[in-house]
């Protein structure tokens, strides 16, 4: 996973560029330790995921906001997202934080904030991995949930673990799922994945452990749609009537 470490008016700019969340990722090369039983799950998730190509997920997020004095807050979102491979993305999170959607149909990534009344515009890569690394890089974001969708999904979870092992079988709500823990540098990481012969994702738990007050993100995968229905016109942004078009950059980072 891909790992920003932030302070903490990076960590309340993380619930506001529609998905932003710290990445988990970029750490120095060491000796890696993941045991066989939670490598071959996450190999499993890997290629099953790999052959969607086209997905919807809808999820509740949980984080910390810990400010530098008082007491820790927990934020919650709800996230919907459609998917359509190799590079289309339709998105919307709404909650505490945030009430905003995004739009990308291979060329530009477009930002609607409805809680401003605000948007933004901006040319992107072509591919979705490639749209996915340039906004981390560009914006210093990264949208939550998305490391499931990159071209090597294992590839992307493992890059920087450290450790990795496997809990036991463990339920999400009324899903029995291989329980698996890992840590990197800057952060320690759980997911449970579906233990059956569609083994998608259920839950995800980061614990930043070298930020202040250690904030955690938690994101639990209500439903997945393998098949949703698109309209043609599902991946086009159009503006409402109104809003104020402004830069990527100078969109306010913080929802409040």
């Amino acid at each position: 996973m891909k790992s920003n470490p932030q302070t903490h008016a990076g960590w309340a700019a993380m619930a506001t560029l529609l998905f932003l969340m710290p990445s988990v990722g970029a750490g120095q090369e060491e000796e890696r330790s993941i045991d066989a039983k939670a490598d071959q799950a996450l190999h499993d998730m890997s290629t099953y995921l790999s052959k969607l190509e086209v997905l919807g997920l809808e999820a509740e997020e949980s984080f910390d906001d810990v400010p530098l004095s008082g007491p820790r807050l927990e934020l919650s979102h709800r996230r919907a997202v459609v998917v359509q491979k190799p590079n289309h993305i339709v998105g919307d999170v709404r909650g505490d934080e945030m009430d905003r959607s995004i739009w990308y149909d291979g060329k530009t990534l477009s930002l609607l904030d409805k809680k401003h009344n605000v948007y933004a515009v901006s040319q992107v890569p072509d591919s979705l991995d490639a749209m996915l690394d340039y906004v981390a890089e560009e914006f210093d974001v990264v949208i939550p949930l998305t490391d499931f969708l990159y071209s090597d999904v294992y590839d992307t979870l493992t890059r920087d673990v450290l450790y990795g092992t496997y809990a036991g079988l463990h339920h999400v709500g009324d899903v029995p799922c291989h329980h698996l823990v890992f840590e990197q540098e800057w952060i320690d990481w759980q997911i449970w994945i579906e233990a059956d012969d569609t083994p998608l994702p259920r839950k995800l738990v980061i614990n930043y452990k070298q930020e202040p007050g250690e904030p955690r993100y938690a994101a639990t995968i209500l439903r997945w749609n393998l098949s949703p229905e698109l309209s043609d016109d599902v991946f086009r942004f159009e503006p409402p009537v109104g809003a104020e078009k402004m830069d990527m950059h100078a969109i306010e980072p913080a929802g409040r």
